[in-house]
């Protein structure tokens, strides 16, 4: 069905589309602590929905994670050109998801160019070794490879895993953004000039945590200042800017006419 996620919109304005290839997941990230993903997993185990009835118990993921390789047929069926979110509510590259069936969404990803399907994941690590290893090469053009960043020890691993990887289009989603991050180290790139290594990106995509509480690096004024620099930077290097959702006064916004003048970004890539 339809997103309702503001960066998945297809070119012609419409809502783009949600794969969910996998579910089930386990946290891994600082990011991971509200997961959205979670939370609609217990909402679906509960409408009694087969895929999400064990990979859920009262408490959250129980670690189970599932392949749903009949999902795959539903691409078959849209008609007209579609931006396409993979795994919005699991991760496509989770250590229990085998190479052999990433392979057949490859294949399907390859069998539909006019669709752009863009893979979000935070073990880039492992995004990394199937591509290495994939032996259809090259790598369907019709991919955005992406990861998903929520601190800067993050930033300061994954984010150079993912510029090592062949693509035609990367982006970098900073949800929930937990505290400032430098995204133009020098120390990344060698030899390279940090902003044109980073306009390696195509794209950044920014979010607040989608429960606000008091957690260091959770508060308003913090986000502001972070994803204003994150702005900064990206501008400099000429990279596409997403703002998602801001907290103000107390509560995920996610009206952009509502976010102060300088989160107001809605780039189209």
């Amino acid at each position: 069905m339809p997103t309702n996620i503001s960066w998945v919109n297809n070119p012609d304005g419409t809502k783009g589309e949600t794969l969910n290839v996998n579910a089930g997941c386990t946290k891994c990230s600082p990011g991971c602590r509200y997961c959205y993903a979670e939370q609609w997993s217990m909402r679906l185990k509960a409408m009694g929905q087969p895929a999400y009835q064990d990979v859920v118990d009262h408490t959250g993921w129980t670690g189970v994670v599932t392949c749903r390789p009949d999902q795959l047929e539903k691409v078959k069926h849209w008609r007209k050109e579609q931006l396409v979110f993979v795994n919005s509510m699991s991760d496509l590259f989770h250590p229990d998801v085998p190479f052999e069936f990433i392979d057949k969404v490859m294949i399907v990803i390859k069998k539909y160019p006019q669709h752009t399907f863009k893979i979000l994941t935070k073990r880039v690590k492992r995004m990394a070794q199937f591509f290495s290893a994939w032996q259809d090469y090259p790598y369907p053009d019709n991919i955005h490879h992406g990861v998903s960043i929520c601190t800067q020890s993050e930033a300061d691993e994954k984010i150079p895993i993912l510029l090592s990887i062949p693509s035609a289009f990367r982006f970098v989603s900073f949800e929930p953004l937990l505290e400032y991050i430098d995204i133009v180290k020098k120390p990344w790139y060698g030899d390279w000039d940090a902003y044109n290594a980073i306009g390696w990106l195509e794209q950044i995509i920014i979010g607040c945590e989608r429960r606000i509480s008091n957690v260091a690096g959770q508060g308003q004024d913090v986000f502001i200042e972070a994803a204003e620099s994150l702005i900064e930077q990206a501008d400099k290097a000429d990279v596409k800017v997403h703002v998602k959702q801001v907290p103000i006064d107390g509560k995920v916004e996610t009206d952009i006419k509502k976010f102060p003048k300088e989160l107001q970004r809605r780039d189209t890539p």
